[in-house]
């Protein structure tokens, strides 16, 4: 019989590890699907993931005031359309001022402001209108030293249950909060009333109060995925239940938005 010392074993367990964890990393490489999103790095933790979507994602997010709230009764079913609390969301697109948000967020407003995310607030104009999917485009005359970064829009057709999903809004006016989940679900049609339908919406289990409407569902990479619109709710708070307007709706909806020459 042959004796092995603490230290032996030691060694022993080490290269052991090494080898394993090695193996483990390999494996895990060619295992994962390629157009899968990673932050930079071989490893990251979840809380990696959720700093990294809030820096990429968060300077696109605004406040939207108007001057006229809406309101829409909450259905037998539950689903409501939330109520516009002061300061609802929205999400810059494009260095020409588009911002994007729920139409039912600004359909009747008598003025419409949005701020950056220095806190200062410009006027805004509705630009483009998709009652189908209960979208609007705003039209924001934002100075040159304004602090806000366009969003980069992802293909909302590419999406699958189960990846990682970041909602990021401003809940009882509480400025750019993160909430996270998953895409839960694909391609709901949701019945708000006999007259309005949203076909082909995004289900999330990521927490959506009042307030979050308008605002950007995000994926791992901080690409915008959809735009929030509905909640089920019985009791007009996060029930794990929200949806969103695909991300591909909106940007068929900017391209009808005509564009205005040598605008900043």
């Amino acid at each position: 019989m042959r004796l092995y010392t603490t230290r032996h074993l030691a060694i022993t367990g080490t290269v052991a590890f090494i080898l394993g964890t090695l193996i483990t990393l390999i494996v895990w490489s060619c295992d994962r699907p390629s157009d899968v999103p990673v932050l930079p790095g071989s490893i990251v933790s979840y809380e990696d993931v959720l700093l990294s979507v809030y820096d990429v994602a968060s300077p696109a997010v605004v406040r939207v005031f108007t001057e006229a709230l809406n309101e829409t009764p909450k259905n037998s079913s539950g689903q409501t359309r939330q109520t516009v609390a002061p300061g609802a969301s929205g999400v810059l697109l494009d260095g020409e001022g588009h911002v994007v948000t729920g139409l039912h967020v600004v359909n009747g407003a008598s003025g419409i402001r949005v701020s950056d995310t220095a806190g200062r607030t410009f006027d805004a104009e509705i630009v483009a209108v998709r009652e189908s999917s209960d979208l609007a485009i705003l039209r924001v005359s934002l100075p040159d030293d304004h602090a806000l970064r366009p969003v980069q829009l992802a293909d909302s057709q590419a999406l699958r249950i189960g990846q990682l999903a970041f909602v990021i809004g401003n809940p009882f006016a509480l400025g750019r909060s993160l909430t996270s989940g998953v895409v839960s679900a694909l391609n709901r049609t949701i019945h708000i009333d006999e007259q309005v339908v949203f076909r082909n919406m995004i289900q999330t289990d990521a927490a959506v109060n009042p307030g979050a409407s308008g605002g950007g569902l995000f994926d791992s990479s901080g690409r915008l995925i959809g735009i929030v619109s509905v909640l089920y709710s019985t009791q007009g708070g996060s029930m794990g239940i929200a949806f969103a307007v695909p991300s591909n709706d909106v940007r068929d909806l900017l391209d009808t938005v005509p564009r205005v020459e040598n605008r900043r």
